[in-house]
């Protein structure tokens, strides 16, 4: 069986495509990876100031953990046996 120059080509040509987006998502992926090596280490070095928190944020957030109390269990007036 003869082999033609197109069907070689067009191999070559789809295996060097898939080859190529492999290897730029590796190359983006590494790219990211650096990015973020260099902000670990701009927070490493300077890291965030804490701000003072204004007085009225604590009250707004000891009002807001208090649990209101539930009213008590209504008991039902249903005959719990049923007659048959």
């Amino acid at each position: 069986m003869k082999r033609r120059a197109g069907s070689i080509l067009l191999s070559v040509v789809a295996f060097l495509t898939i080859f190529a987006g492999f290897e730029s998502f590796r190359y983006h992926n590494f790219v990211q990876r650096q990015a973020m090596y260099h902000y670990l280490l701009v927070d490493y070095h300077k890291p965030p100031v804490k701000l003072p928190v204004p007085a009225t944020a604590n009250q707004a957030k000891t009002e807001s953990k208090s649990i209101p109390k539930l009213p008590p269990p209504v008991k039902s007036t249903a005959d719990p046996k049923p007659k048959v």
